[in-house]
C-alpha cells in the first residue's frame, strides 16, 4: 500500500499524542537495542533516539515513500530500513511501535512472535 508523506503529516499532531504517552512508559537505560515499528517518516524515531543516549535505534516501515522521508534523520545511533513487522527478526531491548500493529493481521499470532524477540530483563 502506497503511503503519502504530505497527506500523513496533515494528523502528525494527533499521531504524536499517544507516542508521548508510550515514551513516558519506557524505561531509559544505556545502550539499549531499540527497534520502532511502523516508523513512517522518522520525526518521532527520531525524538525516540534522542531520548535514548547512547542507544541503537532502528525505525522499520514498509513504505518507501515514508523511508525516503525518514532518511534525512539518520545518524549516529538511529538509521532506517524497509520491512515488514509481522516478519521481525533478531532481539531487541525494546520494541517501540506508536501507531502501527493494528495494520497486521492475525495479532494472535504477531503479539507472542514480538514478544519473543525481546531480551529478558
Amino acid at each position: 500500500m502506497p503511503w503519502d508523506p504530505s497527506q500523513y503529516h496533515k494528523f502528525q499532531a494527533q499521531r504524536s499524542e499517544p507516542f508521548y504517552d508510550l515514551l513516558a512508559l519506557v524505561e531509559v537505560r544505556p545502550n539499549l537495542k531499540v527497534v520502532d515499528l511502523g516508523c513512517g517518516t522518522g520525526e518521532l524515531t527520531h525524538k525516540l533516539a534522542n531520548s535514548l543516549p547512547g542507544s541503537d535505534v532502528i525505525g522499520i516501515d514498509s513504505s518507501l515513500q515514508m523511508l525516503e522521508e525518514a532518511t534525512g534523520f539518520s545518524g549516529p545511533g538511529l538509521r532506517f530500513e524497509r520491512g515488514d513487522q509481522a516478519r521481525l527478526t533478531g532481539e531487541w531491548d525494546l520494541i517501540f511501535s506508536n501507531a502501527a500493529l493494528h495494520w497486521s493481521e492475525n495479532h494472535t499470532e504477531l503479539i507472542p512472535s514480538l514478544y519473543g524477540r525481546l531480551i529478558a530483563g
